[in-house]
């Protein structure tokens, strides 16, 4: 069991306590997401398993349409969020990704997805349509500093 988090198997535990104190949505999940689950739950519409859709916020925070009272994410709470049993569970029937598919998650993705489910699950925009946004350079105080470059160079 992971110090913080929910139950888990021993495997994943062990990563889960290893893991950055915060993931990034873009970095560190989305990639999971379209690799292992977009597959029947991305935003083709034409391949939709279960009604459910993983690549938004608004979908995946929905009330399952296969399953009234469930949800797939329940942001902040993986033991009420169907993706956090699905994924953890040894039940062929019930187990994502389907074993008919070849996809499996390793004991990481699987405790990345616990760990951000339970940090709020926040969806995030690509970096590409994320605006800029100014930093300040390091302050230092050895070497010839010519331009804000030099700052950086010097603080490492």
């Amino acid at each position: 069991m992971a110090c913080k988090g929910p139950e888990l198997p021993e495997e994943v535990a062990l990563v889960y306590d290893e893991l950055p104190q915060k993931l990034d949505f873009n970095q560190d999940i989305k990639p999971i997401l379209s690799d292992k689950c977009y597959l029947c739950h991305g935003p083709d519409k034409g391949k939709i398993e279960a009604g459910l859709q993983l690549h938004g916020a608004q979908e995946a925070y929905a009330e399952l349409p296969e399953s009234p009272g469930k949800y797939a994410i329940v942001p902040g709470n993986a033991e009420k969020s169907e993706l956090f049993h699905r994924i953890l569970t040894e039940d062929p029937n019930l187990i994502m990704p389907e074993p008919d598919s070849h996809l499996t998650l390793t004991a990481t993705e699987k405790a990345m997805l616990v760990k951000w489910i339970e940090e709020g699950a926040e969806y995030q925009d690509h970096w590409a349509f994320t605006p800029p946004e100014k930093s300040e350079f390091p302050k230092v105080e050895a070497g010839k500093i010519v331009n804000g470059i030099d700052n950086n160079v010097n603080a490492k």
